[in-house]
């Protein structure tokens, strides 16, 4: 009787040992080891630890003050998730975020690909909340998709890893559209219009014309050139809408260095000078 308390004894701490081990996770983030819970603070694309009370590989999230479910996030995944990048990437709230995990879900496992998703985000930079539709991978936006702003700004196109990339065009409220190639969030080649009828095709640089393009403009103008944020800066040609031609070197949108051609063909302004006497241009 005896020898088969002392038995039972030990299969109870047995037992217990196995359920003790079966509620600790082992974490990997830095010296992390058994229990680890950490709290981290979510502006929609990028997570902030605020406190760590080291129970288990679980994240409470937050969208500014208001908290989100808990997910399951690797520590050392956590720890190397990028900041507040520039452009902003745009992370879907409950879109597969890390591993496998949504509001309704704290889950681990193998994150999918191409998931199709509707959810709202957080605040992207200076950008309002929205709605997105798309493909994600995760937790980001990628593949096909389209946003959907609260300001009433829309962006329809491709992305990767939550950044604009490929071809899409954007639209905004005051009817500027950009239409053509994007590259690491913004449009690299395209057209861009304006509201008045104006437009721009050409190269870009931070969405502004930048490079090799042509400015027509709402009274019929057309430049043609070189240009710097946004301006005309270098060679080119301005083909006015009566035919008269300004063609030379362009400082910040205005004819630096250059000759003037009338209508008629006849020379009347040549680097800087009036030679006709009675030059409309000037």
């Amino acid at each position: 009787m005896k020898s088969l308390n002392i038995l039972t004894l030990l299969i109870l701490l047995l037992a217990a040992s196995a359920g003790q081990g079966k509620e600790r996770c082992q974490c990997t983030h830095k010296d992390w080891v058994g229990d680890c819970k950490a709290t981290v603070e979510f502006k929609g694309n990028w997570f902030k630890v605020i406190s760590d009370t080291r129970q288990c590989s679980r994240v409470d999230w937050y969208i500014g003050e208001d908290p989100k479910q808990t997910i399951v996030i690797d520590g050392a995944e956590m720890e190397e998730w990028p900041g507040q990048a520039e452009p902003p990437q745009l992370i879907v709230q409950s879109c597969k975020i890390c591993k496998d995990a949504n509001y309704s879900d704290s889950v681990s496992g193998k994150s999918e690909s191409n998931k199709q998703c509707s959810y709202r985000f957080a605040d992207i930079g200076q950008r309002p909340d929205g709605i997105y539709t798309g493909q994600c991978l995760d937790g980001k936006a990628h593949g096909s998709g389209s946003i959907s702003y609260d300001n009433g700004e829309t962006f329809q196109g491709a992305f990767r890893t939550g950044i604009r990339h490929g071809h899409g065009v954007a639209t905004f409220p005051d009817g500027t559209t950009l239409k053509g190639e994007f590259r690491d969030g913004y449009i690299h080649k395209g057209i861009e219009t304006w509201a008045n009828g104006a437009s721009y095709r050409g190269e870009f640089k931070n969405n502004k014309p930048h490079g090799q393009g042509t400015m027509t403009y709402a009274n019929g103008d057309r430049h043609k050139g070189e240009y710097r944020d946004g301006l005309g800066n270098g060679q080119g040609t301005l083909f006015e809408s009566d035919g008269d031609r300004l063609v030379g070197y362009w400082r910040n949108g205005k004819l630096w260095n250059g000759t003037v051609y009338t209508s008629q063909g006849d020379v009347c302004w040549v680097n800087n000078h009036n030679i006709s006497g009675n030059c409309e241009w000037e």
